[in-house]
C-alpha cells in the first residue's frame, strides 16, 4: 500500500530491555517520510467525532457549534466540501459519531443530556433516541446492535439497533472511555484509560469477558485496533505503541510514535488511532498537534507530520487519505501522503 511517502526509508531498529514492564522498547532510529497536508476546512468550534460512511461520507460532529456536519467529494482523491449541517442544539454537547455500514443510519452521543440519537442518512433530522445514559461517548454498531460506553459510570449499554431497545449491560472496570470492535471475533474490545486495562466481551452484551490486557507499565490507554491477530494500544502517557498478541494478557513490543526529533513540539499526547483500509498501516493523533503513521507488519515508522491544533479524531478515506480533527482551531484537515 505504501508508496511515495515510503520511499527512501531507512529505518534502523534498536532493541532495549524494559525490565520493569518486561517488554522490548523499540525506538527507530532514522527519519520517517513528511506527511503533507492537503486541505484545513473550517467547520466551526471544537469539532471531535469522526466517522466515514460506506459510501465515503464523512461525518464530523462539532462540539461547540453542536453540530453533525457531512463533508463528501465528487472523486477520489478530490476535495472535501461540506455539503450538509444538522442542528442539534436541543440535544446540548455531543460526543462521538458512528455510522452503520449497510443502512447508512448514524448515531450520535449527547453526552450531557446523556441520549443517544439515531439520525436518518440524509441528516433530515432526529429519527429514535435512547436516554438515561451517563455520559455516553464512544458507539459501536454490530449486525444488529449498537453499544455505548457510559463515561460517567461504569456500563456499556448494549441497544437492539432495529428499535434502541436495551438487550444487556455489561460492567466494566469504571468509567470506559472508548470501545473498539475486535474483527476476528466479533466482539468488542473496551478501553479504561482511569483503570489502566482494556477488557474483551462478547458483543451480545452477556457480561462475558474474552480475555484482558493490564500491565503495570499501561497507563493511559487512548485507543486501540486489532490488526493481523494482534491488539495494538495506544499509551497517552508513554506516548508509545503497544503491541500484544489476541488472547494473550501480556504486551510483547512496545514502539515510540515519533522518529523525529522536535523540541518545540512537547509532547505527542496521543489521542486517537486509525486502520488503513487494507490493514497494513494504523495512523495516530495527539494533543500536541502530531501525527505518525506505522507499518502493521514491522511497526516501524512510515510518514509523520506536526500539524498543529488539538488532535482529537482520525479516519482513513478509502483513497487512503487521512482525515483528522482539530478541536483548538476549529478545523477538519485532510492529509494527503498515503498511496495504494
Amino acid at each position: 500500500m505504501i508508496g511515495r511517502i515510503a520511499a527512501g526509508l531507512t529505518a534502523a531498529v534498536v532493541r532495549a530491555a524494559v525490565a520493569a514492564a518486561a517488554l522490548w522498547y523499540t525506538p527507530v532510529a532514522a527519519l520517517a517520510a513528511p506527511l503533507d497536508v492537503q486541505q484545513r476546512i473550517a467547520v466551526g468550534a471544537e469539532p471531535i467525532g469522526l466517522a466515514v460512511a460506506a459510501d465515503g461520507t464523512v461525518l464530523a460532529t462539532v462540539v461547540g457549534d453542536r453540530t453533525l456536519i457531512a463533508l463528501t467529494t465528487p472523486a477520489a482523491g478530490a476535495a472535501l466540501t461540506v455539503t450538509k449541517t444538522l442542528d442539534l442544539s436541543a440535544h446540548g454537547r455531543l460526543g462521538r459519531v458512528a455510522v452503520d455500514q449497510r443502512t447508512g443510519q448514524v448515531y450520535v452521543s449527547a453526552s450531557l443530556a446523556g441520549q443517544l440519537l439515531q439520525i436518518d442518512p440524509a441528516l433530515a433530522g432526529v429519527t429514535a433516541s435512547f436516554d438515561g445514559l451517563s455520559f455516553p461517548q464512544s458507539i459501536v454498531v454490530t449486525d444488529d446492535k449498537v453499544l455505548v460506553t457510559e463515561t460517567g459510570g461504569q456500563d456499556v449499554r448494549v441497544l437492539s439497533l432495529a428499535d434502541l431497545t436495551e438487550r444487556a449491560r455489561i460492567r466494566t472496570d469504571g468509567r470506559p472511555h472508548r470501545a473498539r470492535l475486535v474483527p476476528e471475533t466479533g466482539g468488542v474490545m473496551v478501553l479504561h484509560s482511569r483503570g489502566r486495562s482494556i477488557r474483551f466481551f462478547d458483543a451480545g452484551g452477556v457480561n462475558t469477558a474474552r480475555g484482558g490486557l493490564t500491565w503495570p507499565n499501561l497507563r493511559r490507554p487512548q485507543d486501540a485496533a486489532v490488526v493481523a491477530g494482534e491488539v495494538l494500544v495506544l499509551d497517552s502517557a508513554h506516548d508509545t505503541l503497544t503491541v500484544a498478541d489476541l488472547g494473550r494478557s501480556t504486551p510483547k513490543a512496545s514502539f515510540p510514535l515519533t522518529a523525529a526529533a522536535c523540541p518545540d513540539c512537547g509532547p505527542f499526547a496521543a489521542m486517537a488511532l486509525a486502520v488503513s483500509p487494507d490493514g497494513t498501516a494504523v495512523a495516530a493523533v495527539g494533543r500536541g498537534g502530531r501525527m505518525t503513521v506505522i507499518a502493521t507488519a514491522d511497526k516501524s515508522i512510515l510518514a509523520e507530520a506536526v500539524i498543529g491544533g488539538d488532535l482529537r479524531e482520525v479516519v482513513f478515506l478509502a483513497d487512503n487519505r487521512l482525515v483528522v480533527t482539530s478541536a483548538s482551531t476549529g478545523e477538519v484537515i485532510v492529509v494527503e501522503g498515503l498511496s495504494k
